[in-house]
């Protein structure tokens, strides 16, 4: 479930300049903030969904007590604020700095400055520098195989022997903290090889499954 709060207005010191230091300076975002509203939709109650009055006013009050250089790191700091709600999936901000451009009286005319930022895209170059830790020289590889990873679809890695096909999907399970299995095909590999099998427990004389390294799934 998606929400987005529009138009939250403020005003705070932002800039790098001296002239903008010393002046409150107006500026307006929007966020949008992903959960998961299942318990929320049967139980139509507040403790069960995200407050967005209280991010608002939470958001309100840090940018209006504190000063900022740069408006990457106010929407830095926003991301952080709404990222402390353990409810909160994912969050994008877009803040938009209407005098940025003002100055310069001649381009008066120029589209105001704007910014969005997505913790996602982080999380994303994150887990490409972790995987260069491991493999080297194949990065069209790694952000192949993220690309497949994050879209739901299915990855055929072909190659030569020894050019760290199976690394790179270990390391990328590593890294997402998944599952990993192995299957290697022989010609007496049988169905319960893949899908598992049924075993014997002596101790209580009952069976259970012992599942096969399909189920090693990403999901």
């Amino acid at each position: 479930m998606i929400i987005k709060i529009k138009n939250i207005r403020t005003r705070t010191f932002i800039g790098v300049f001296e002239w903008e230091k010393n002046i409150l300076q107006d500026i307006i975002i929007n966020v949008l903030i992903e959960f998961d509203g299942t318990k929320a939709a049967q139980s139509d109650a507040l403790e069960d969904t995200v407050d967005y009055k209280k991010i608002k006013m939470d958001i309100m009050n840090l940018t209006e007590q504190k000063s900022f250089g740069l408006i990457e790191k106010m929407a830095s700091e926003i991301v952080k604020l709404i990222m402390t709600n353990d409810k909160v999936l994912r969050t994008e901000v877009e803040i938009d700095k209407p005098g940025a451009l003002r100055p310069l009286s001649m381009f008066d005319k120029i589209k105001d400055f704007e910014i969005r930022i997505s913790p996602f895209t982080a999380k994303i170059q994150k887990a490409k520098e972790e995987a260069a830790k491991r493999i080297v020289g194949q990065e069209d590889m790694i952000h192949a195989l993220l690309t497949g990873m994050l879209t739901g679809g299915h990855i055929l890695l072909e190659g030569l022997p020894g050019l760290a096909k199976t690394l790179a999907v270990k390391t990328l399970a590593d890294i997402t903290s998944l599952s990993f299995k192995r299957i290697q095909f022989t010609p007496d590999m049988l169905p319960a090889d893949i899908l598992g099998t049924q075993v014997y427990r002596p101790q209580d004389g009952t069976f259970f499954t012992k599942k096969g390294p399909l189920f090693a799934i990403w999901y």
